[in-house]
């Protein structure tokens, strides 16, 4: 199969909570809180791709249940022949599916301190510093490991297959899979999204 990759992006939509509970898994929607309205249009645009996808990939109408790794990493419960990566940041989110292991990771360029970049042993200059931790996100995420991981430098493993995606100049982004398939791209903007939902 395949790896797909969808992204969203958007400006000052408002998101109505009715949306947000009609397109977020209970247990993540649990999770939330009362998230205020970046969050929202984040996290609606992330899984609003997920359901488009398992729409055209498993025929399902809605996301299917989630079930979670040893470490956290979600996975649909019936479906584990189907891998999926999430993250969003402002005012981007990503989506990435695949049948082997997939991880994907989307930051927005902004400032970085010079003890922050120490710390984690990146660079101190906000395009490479996020280019190297969107990097280590997807390696990690694509593991099944925790976020914690990232926070030292992160080793190539045999079989794993990296790129960088452009999702705009504003942000970083990539994408780590156990496969070598072709990678298929679908960018979208949150309005024309949700319209479909």
């Amino acid at each position: 199969m395949d790896t797909w990759v969808l992204t969203a992006h958007w400006g000052e939509e408002k998101i109505p909570e009715d949306l947000l509970v009609q397109l977020v898994p209970p247990e993540r929607l649990g999770r939330l809180g009362r998230p205020q309205m970046e969050e929202r249009r984040q996290v609606c645009a992330a899984y609003a791709m997920l359901r488009r996808a398992a729409a055209r990939l498993l025929g399902c109408a809605s996301v299917p249940e989630l079930s979670y790794g040893l470490r956290g990493k979600p996975c649909f419960a019936a479906y584990p022949q189907l891998q999926f990566s999430l993250s969003h940041t402002e005012g981007a989110a990503l989506c990435a599916l695949s049948d082997r292991a997939v991880g994907a990771d989307v930051e927005r360029i902004r400032p970085v301190t010079a003890q922050r970049a120490r710390r984690l042993r990146l660079s101190e200059t906000p395009e490479e510093f996020y280019a190297g931790w969107v990097e280590r996100e997807s390696r990690v995420k694509c593991r099944g490991g925790s976020a914690l991981s990232c926070r030292r430098p992160v080793a190539e493993e045999t079989g794993e297959h990296y790129c960088t995606l452009d999702v705009g100049r504003e942000w970083a982004a990539g994408l780590c899979t156990l496969s070598c398939a072709r990678v298929h791209r679908e960018d979208l903007y949150l309005p024309e999204l949700l319209k479909t939902e």
